[in-house]
């Protein structure tokens, strides 16, 4: 473990995910109506997720962010036919960190975890990389916005 940075050996966890191209101002929407879309189909298929919401970056180097809004599951499910897939998380080694306080302030954690990926001879993930965070609690879940805990994961090369 390095500034609250450590590596970890992760299993694939199958998910569904919405994929979509956004500004930064409508991150926030685009989660909530995603993550509700997606219970809504585990719902119809009458089942339940098996893990914390997520967020995965694929590409932020233009100013938009390319990314999905996940929930994992048990196993492989099927897709809505439409825009809801199913695309697990990958496996492999990834340096991790809990970020706890507001959601806004995340950038902060990532910011540093690029720094010691650097560092440590990973390269950097600015821009394309793949990494996602995971929501551990909500604010329905907690009495302030300080208590929030994200796990944030990125992917080490291989």
């Amino acid at each position: 473990m390095s500034d609250g940075i450590e590596v970890v050996t992760l299993e694939e966890q199958p998910a569904l995910v919405i994929e979509a191209t956004i500004t930064p101002d409508k991150f926030g929407d685009m989660l909530g109506q995603s993550y509700g879309r997606i219970m809504g189909h585990l719902a119809s298929k009458g089942l339940e997720p098996a893990g914390m919401q997520f967020a995965r970056y694929h590409d932020m180097s233009d100013g938009t962010m390319h990314l999905a809004a996940g929930i994992p599951t048990a196993g492989e499910v099927e897709g809505d036919g439409g825009d809801i897939l199913y695309q697990p998380l990958p496996g492999g080694q990834a340096a991790t960190a809990l970020h706890i306080g507001e959601y806004h302030a995340v950038g902060a954690a990532w910011s540093k975890q690029s720094a010691w990926m650097e560092a440590n001879g990973h390269g950097s993930v600015f821009g394309t990389f793949g990494g996602w965070d995971v929501y551990e609690n909500d604010p329905d879940s907690v009495s302030d916005a300080s208590e929030l805990r994200t796990r944030i994961y990125q992917p080490l090369p291989k």
